[in-house]
């Protein structure tokens, strides 16, 4: 039974919140609305981006329906799944809840990139007016179908008086009359807090309308603007009016493609803001030249800074007057510097001594994000001198470049140790082992919280270096490995030692490789430490997905194994003995599991013998993923096999298995009504593909076809192509050939099957071997035959063939990926 039906099982049953994702059956849905009964007492509600399929659209509906109390909602779609009509269904339920329920008071709305429809900017304009205390609304990385979608949902924003908060992000319209319409919109409300970003050129009309806002608001306290090339007619006006407003407490300006002159107006007009206390200036450029004497008159002249944050491009002369802003600022609490990285000039030329040593003249630094750049052994004494002076440094970020040698990082480490006050260390490396030696943090027995990033290491910690540190620091409650490569051996050892730990109470190992022996091992050690409430493992490679049991637990235990597995009875099993202190929930969950079926999944990897689901127990899945589960041939064979007999199964996930030529003859057994099949990198060749190919013929379901990563060549593509122009019932709109080995004479295929341009909505073909003599034929075809297909091809150079496409008209049909 596919584990990820059984998701929302795993959710906060006495707290407020719920994340409602993978409920990808009808039957995981409906069990869900029978435990949470007629009218649940939640008051947040969360839609990730796995609910995909048809059921959603009525089950959602519904659930709303029984959550009277709801106040905050969130449709999560970053991972591009949701339907752009799922948004409507949601939100005409809200409207409908806000309609006829008197209790409900929704206060907050966020969506994230989801597609909005004209349809659902509809239901939006209808919503916002009827939702009197509603405080937030975020639109961030939104799509929308049209340029009038943008009119109507900025109407809609403007009809709401209530708005305090508002977020509208990625703004993707050319219209710049939809542009006018939203900053005019934006103006229309009392806001507290506006954040707005827009990454095209953008209009002087829209940037009056922005400085007027930020002139005339009484209530504005926090602004946070992402701009692109402001007019510099324009840059003068937005300046001032960013110097009248006083009510404005934290300015977060990235404004890119400015110049010199207007980065110095902007920051010449702040002089004047004497209410700041939160000052972020991360635009490329802003603190380059004379502009770094700019910033430093603004610490000198508004003492109440509390928060700077800046980017370096280099050394100049001003950089003494800013070593004197910095320590002369009695206020300033916290600082966060970043350097601009090139790789071929890399950081010659950034000087952070001056900087350095004003910090630690201030003294009064709580919380530095720094960077640690190669430098001569004096950079690295000024470093330690200020973590060792400041008394009031809690909290060190330091971020460490990727793939640099960097010297005297254990000049830092004696630093950190000497200062008791430090309570929170983050560092970042590509080098984590060597600079754990380095760092010598198992002497730093004051830490509370320690968090490790070996982003793209090349060496990781030994379990030797991990036991010890973890026992070395007594004090420590919250420890994050993240990326750091923790195997199995390391997990084991890390749960023995975690048992009798005086003080942790949080262990988060994201995006590591511990298997599901270490797992298991994590778990009962959490169970044996009556303070440990939490573990978090997620993303790591084993068979599991499982949510949170947040309060039900006696510790508010929560463990959060990988994404693409499912979930072993052991684990299932032992995590339930963790209710052993609360029977009569532990009986109703066991009830609801019995109810539903065995809680074990079948896959290969990490475990003793495969198990198959039997045929019964199948009925009820939609979508099987079995990405990466380590197949070969011949269980590939067998799961096709198995998947065969349950034609109620839309998506098949194989990717990443070793299924050869024998999965592949599986494989074509198995697609009779798919709708989408992944089979990328599962090592099919031409006589594979071709036993594939000839089930497409036949087939009238698949509509989305993925078998990149395949050394199938320019014939095995020529036979899926071939095939399908065969069958005049094939509903296929999307072929992945990405990475196949393809080369020019794969456009012969494309000669024979004319009507396969107008059948196939997209082609992709990238990363493979065609050359420039292919584009041009690809593109006389489009001109002969007005193709409406997407094709996506990789060009080294592809300038004379991008005027070419654009002279036929054909720039958004043919696009090139590097």
């Amino acid at each position: 039974m596919n584990m990820k039906g059984y998701r929302c099982l795993f959710f906060c049953l006495n707290k407020c919140s719920l994340e409602v994702s993978n409920l990808y059956t009808q039957h995981s849905q409906s069990n869900l609305l029978q435990l949470l009964g007629p009218a649940a007492n939640f008051t947040h509600l969360r839609i990730d981006s796995s609910i995909t399929v048809i059921p959603s659209f009525n089950f959602l509906p519904l659930l709303m329906s029984r959550m009277p109390l709801l106040e905050n909602l969130t449709i999560d779609n970053r991972r591009k799944k949701i339907d752009p009509g799922l948004l409507s269904a949601v939100l005409k339920a809200l409207l409908k809840v806000q309609c006829e329920v008197e209790s409900a008071r929704i206060r907050a709305i966020r969506l994230r990139s989801v597609k909005i429809i004209k349809e659902a900017a509809s239901v939006i304009a209808e919503l916002l007016p009827v939702l009197s205390e509603l405080e937030t609304f975020e639109i961030i990385g939104c799509d929308y179908e049209s340029d009038e979608c943008y009119g109507i949902v900025s109407a809609a924003v403007a009809s709401s008086k209530s708005l305090l908060h508002l977020a509208w992000t990625k703004i993707t319209t050319k219209d710049m009359k939809a542009l006018t319409s939203i900053t005019h919109s934006i103006g229309l409300c009392a806001l507290e807090s506006l954040e707005f970003e827009y990454n095209r050129g953008i209009d002087n009309l829209t940037v009056q309308n922005l400085s007027k806002i930020v002139r005339e608001s009484k209530t504005l306290n926090k602004l946070k603007l992402y701009l692109n090339s402001i007019p510099s007619e324009v840059v003068k006006e937005f300046a001032g009016a960013l110097a009248e407003n006083k009510f404005i407490t934290r300015l977060i300006l990235n404004l890119r493609n400015l110049s010199e002159e207007s980065n110095k107006d902007i920051l010449v007009a702040l002089r004047g803001n004497s209410g700041l206390k939160k000052l972020h200036l991360v635009s490329e450029g802003m603190c380059t030249g004379n502009t770094v004497g700019e910033l430093a008159a603004i610490l000198e002249t508004n003492r109440s800074i509390e928060k700077v944050k800046f980017l370096l491009h280099g050394d100049y002369p001003s950089m003494e007057r800013l070593k004197e802003a910095l320590a002369g600022n009695e206020k300033l609490r916290s600082v966060n510097i970043k350097v601009e990285y090139h790789p071929t000039s890399q950081f010659e030329g950034v000087n952070l001594i001056p900087i350095l040593e004003g910090l630690a003249r201030n003294g009064k630094i709580e919380k530095a994000v720094l960077p640690v750049i190669p430098g001569d052994i004096e950079m690295f004494k000024k470093l330690k001198e200020f973590v060792e002076s400041s008394k009031h440094l809690w909290k060190l970020k330091l971020v460490r470049p990727l793939g640099l040698v960097i010297k005297h990082e254990e000049l830092i480490g004696e630093a950190i140790v000497k200062n008791k006050s430090i309570k929170v260390l983050v560092y970042k490396s590509d080098e984590i082992a060597k600079t754990l030696k380095k760092l010598s943090l198992e002497l730093s027995d004051h830490l509370v919280k320690l968090k490790l990033d070996g982003h793209r290491s090349k060496n990781f910690p030994t379990p030797r270096q991990l036991t010890f540190l973890i026992k070395s620091n007594k004090h420590l409650e919250n420890l994050k490995l993240l990326q750091c490569n923790i195997s199995n051996k390391s997990a084991i050892e890390i749960a023995k030692t975690i048992e009798g730990h005086p003080s942790l109470k949080r262990l988060n190992m994201r995006w590591t490789l511990a298997d599901m022996s270490g797992i298991l091992c994590l778990s009962k050690a959490m169970r044996r430490n009556p303070r440990l409430c939490s573990i978090d493992v997620q993303n790591s490679a084993m068979l599991a997905q499982l949510s949170s049991f947040t309060d039900v637990w006696t510790r508010n235990a929560k463990v959060f194994p990988g994404n693409n597995r499912s979930l072993s009875f052991e684990l299932m099993h032992d995590l339930l003995a963790l209710l052993s202190n609360n029977q009569k929930l532990k009986e109703k969950v066991l009830k609801k599991l019995h109810e539903l079926g065995e809680c074990y999944k079948y896959c290969v990897d990490g475990v003793k013998h495969v198990e198959f689901p039997k045929e019964s127990e199948m009925k009820l899945i939609k979508k099987v993923t079995l990405a990466n589960a380590g197949l070969n041939p011949t269980q590939g064979k067998r799961i096709a096999k198995l998947l065969s007999t349950c034609p109620q199964i839309e998506c098949v996930d194989l990717t990443g298995n070793e299924l050869r030529y024998k999965g592949a003859i599986g494989v074509a057994t198995m697609m009779g009504r798919l709708s989408v099949l992944d089979i990328s990198f599962c090592k099919i060749g031409y006589k594979g593909i071709a036993c594939i190919a000839e089930a497409l013929e036949r087939n009238e379901s698949i509509q989305q076809l993925n078998i990149k990563g395949n050394p199938i060549r320019s014939c095995g593509a020529a036979e899926v192509i071939g095939h399908i122009a065969k069958n005049v019932k094939s509903k296929v709109e999307a072929i992945n050939m990405n990475s196949c080995q393809i080369d020019n004479s794969f456009i012969n295929a494309l000669k024979k099957c004319t009507e396969i341009g107008n059948k196939l909505k997209t082609l992709e073909l990238a990363v493979n071997e065609m050359g420039e003599e292919f584009v041009y034929e690809l593109l006389d075809l489009y001109t002969a035959f007005k193709w409406k297909m997407r094709t996506s091809v990789s060009l080294r150079n592809r300038n004379a063939v991008t005027k070419s496409i654009a002279e036929a008209g054909c720039k958004n049909l043919i696009h090139f990926i590097m």
